[in-house]
This record gives C-alpha cells, sequence and structure tokens, in this order.
C-alpha cells in the first residue's frame, strides 16, 4: 500500500489573511490561535498526519489548500526501505540472559 505523510510546509498560500488562516487552522486543529499561527507561517514544515493513504492524502491538501494552508505530500519511509549495510545475527550468536544477568541485577538497598 502507498503511504504518504502530509506535511505543512509553514507558509499561507498568496491571496490569504494569515490571521484568517491561523483562525481557521486553530479551529480545525483545536488550538488556540497563537499556536496555529505558529504552524502556519513560521516557515518551518512541520508534520501533520503520517501514513495516510494516498487518496486521504490528496483530500486533506485541497482541504488545507481552501484554508489557504500550504501543504505538501512525501512518501513515508518505514524502516525496512533502506536494509543495506543490515547484519543479520543468528539466534546463536546473540548474547544469553545469564552471561549479562550479573550486570543488570538490582543491588539490595540497606534501610535504616
Amino acid at each position: 500500500m502507498d503511504t504518504v505523510d502530509v506535511w505543512l510546509k509553514g507558509r499561507v498560500l498568496p491571496g490569504h489573511d494569515p490571521a484568517a488562516v491561523a483562525a481557521a487552522f486553530a479551529r480545525l486543529a483545536r488550538l488556540d490561535q497563537a499556536r496555529a499561527l505558529e504552524f502556519v507561517a513560521s516557515g518551518t514544515p512541520r508534520p501533520v498526519k503520517r501514513g495516510v493513504s494516498r487518496e486521504r492524502g490528496e483530500a486533506m491538501v485541497a482541504r488545507f489548500a481552501e484554508l489557504g494552508i500550504a501543504v505538501e505530500l512525501k512518501r513515508t519511509e518505514t524502516a525496512n526501505d533502506d536494509l543495506t549495510g543490515l547484519r543479520l545475527e543468528r539466534a546463536d550468536e546473540r548474547t544469553t540472559a545469564p552471561e549479562n544477568a550479573a550486570r543488570y541485577r538490582k543491588k539490595p538497598v540497606a534501610l535504616e
């Protein structure tokens, strides 16, 4: 399944009032208006939603564009995207608990 992350670009689209955009985003995200303005007009990209379907992501982009918020879709990166250089160890190569148990054993606490 192709999933994407929705990112705020941190800017208001041309022709939109930043205060009105922040107010609309504040209502949508249930934030106070000052915090919402920081998200939509700071110039700092921030993730809004991760791992959504491409269709849902595109719907979110359209909704944010209606509000005047610049957003973009990025392909969701997973831990398995790049396995080069990964060393897989066999079960018999792992350290076992008895070998390391002494290191993690709690010392008794003297109560007075």
